[in-house]
Order: structure tokens, then sequence, then C-alpha cells
């Protein structure tokens, strides 16, 4: 259903909500019709827990009614009746919320309330260590990139609109286009293996992003969010450096004239004070017509190329 089930190493989680809580003797008899089932497909691996619409609404300690797993052996069993509850019902119920297919009844977002960010970083953190104290072979690093990746799969963050917060991540570049395996940084996380990094950035696309530009001696050059529209503060930078249109002799005030793009934004032209210039309504439209070229070498320094062969050096205002 995620796309991540992988034969042999993942099992089937199925969660069942009931209206009202039952007690011991219910229980069992849920348990023992559960159990009889699973006996018919001994080679599934299925994992599957009963809770109330209380506890999908409001996971709190995580209570449960009866808990069944399967894995190629004699089913297991718990009941919930006298237990503390199941802290890996967090998991689970996040992942049914975001990508659960109800078998009867509403839809899965209707029945499960959203897990606290926070709340569900600890609990990837805890099955990690869990993981890692029960003798699992991979590296700590190695199962949080699995876990966060399971997380992930085919779902964004939490939804844009509903929660104010972002994405912070540290990747290089050649990461990014697939060209390196270089891991990247994810704030609050830690360091992270490409494949996650790349997933992390491919499903903030929509996103504002900010991003930082550093020279080949580590030292930061620019920070900023990557948008088309130049921040309030660039704007009257650029219009302070620049005064007046900056095409030859034309004089128009930087406050009656438009903001430009010297590298156009759609060739990937960053919306940074050294690509932007001040050019006028008239002069503007004359910069995109066909035969006519513009650079920007340094900041504020720009060279004309008319169609007609001509090239004018623009020098920033004294």
């Amino acid at each position: 259903m995620l796309g991540g089930y992988r034969p042999g190493g993942s099992d089937i989680d199925v969660l069942a909500v009931i209206t009202e809580p039952t007690d011991g003797p219910v229980q069992a008899r849920m348990r023992d019709r559960l159990v009889a089932a699973a006996r018919q497909w001994p080679e599934t691996a299925l994992e599957m827990s009963v809770i109330t619409a209380a506890t999908a609404a409001d996971l709190g300690g995580c209570p449960f009614e009866v808990h069944v797993a399967v894995n190629g052996g004699e089913p297991r069993s718990v009941l919930g009746a006298g237990q503390g509850g199941d802290p890996d019902l967090i998991l689970h119920a996040e992942v049914c919320r975001r990508h659960g297919r109800a078998v009867y009844g509403p839809p899965a977002r209707e029945v499960f309330a959203p897990v606290p960010e926070q709340r569900l970083i600890r609990a990837v953190h805890d099955e990690v260590r869990w993981g890692r104290e029960h003798g699992h072979p991979r590296s700590m690093d190695e199962l949080r990139a699995d876990l966060f990746l399971d997380i992930l799969n085919g779902e964004n963050l939490p939804e844009v609109g509903h929660h104010r917060g972002g994405v912070e991540i540290a990747v290089s570049l050649t990461t990014l286009m697939g060209l390196s395996k270089e891991p990247g940084d994810l704030h609050g996380w830690g360091p992270v293996i490409a494949e996650v990094a790349r997933t992390t950035v491919e499903q903030q696309l929509k996103a504002t992003w900010k991003a930082s530009v550093y020279d080949d001696n580590g030292e930061l050059v620019h920070h900023g969010r990557l948008r088309r529209r130049p921040s309030t503060a660039d704007a009257a930078f650029v219009k302070t450096r620049d005064r007046t249109c900056r095409a030859p002799g034309c004089r128009t005030p930087a406050h009656h004239a438009d903001l430009d793009h010297t590298k156009a934004w759609e060739d990937d032209g960053h919306t940074i004070p050294a690509n932007l210039g001040v050019l006028c309504r008239h002069c503007h439209g004359y910069k995109h017509s066909d035969g006519v070229t513009l650079e920007q070498p340094h900041p504020g320094e720009f060279i004309w190329h008319t169609r007609l062969g001509h090239t004018y050096h623009i020098k920033p205002e004294p």
C-alpha cells in the first residue's frame, strides 16, 4: 500500500477500531477468534491491534483491547486488560491516518487524530533504541533512516496550512542531483543518508525554501528564501544602489521603475541583489526583445548588447 513492503522483512499492520471498551472475557473471545483466523495463513506476517474510537481520537497512554502478531510461527497475543498501553500504537496510528485504507467504516483521517510531531519523533527514537537493545544487527543510523523513510514514504510532512514549522536540511547540490551519496543533515534529527535527504526535499517542493550558498572555502555568501519576488529589504537595497533605470541614457527614478532579474528567473536566475537591477517599464520590455542581452558581471555594474551590435557599459552610480 505504501510502496515500501519488503517480503520477509515487513509485516501488514491492521488497526481495528470499535466503539466502546471491552472487559477481559470479551477481549479473550476476540483474541481466540483472531488467532484462529491467523492460523489459516501461518506464513503471513501480520500485526493487528484492536482499539477504541476514543483511543483513536486521543492516543493518551495508548490503551488497547487486543494485540495479535503472526510472523511465520505460532501467533502471539496480548489482552489489553491490566496492560499499561502499547507505545507502538503511536507510529501505527499515524501511518494509518496518513495512508490507511478503511476496510469498513469512515476514512482513516476521520477516525485517527494527528499525532503531535514531537511525540512522533520520540516514538521513532524509542523504536530504534528498542531494536538496538534487542540485538538488531544494523546500526542506529541505518535503523533510523529506514524508519524515517517508512514514515515519509509517499506522504508530505504535516499539512501545509495546519503547521507553521519547517524542514531544515543541509545537503549538497550533488546529492540532490543524484550524483553523490554524501549524507545530509536534518535539523533536530541528525545525519541522514542521501536517499532520505532527497526524499525529504522532494516532498517539500511546494513549500517556501531558504537556501544557504557557500563558496569554495566554506564561507557563507548568501542566505535567504528562494522566491521570485525580492524581499522588501532586497528591493530597497537595489533601488538605493541603482537610483535610476540602468539602461543607456535613461534617467527614470528607481521608485518609478521595475526590478528586473538580469538572468531570468525561469533560467535559474536567483532573486538576490547581485542578479537584480532597476529598469523602467519601457526599458524592461526592450531588454526582453530579440537580439538584446544584459549582463551584470558585478553587483550594480551592467553591460548591454544591442541588436545592432553595440555594447554599453553602465557603471554603478557614484
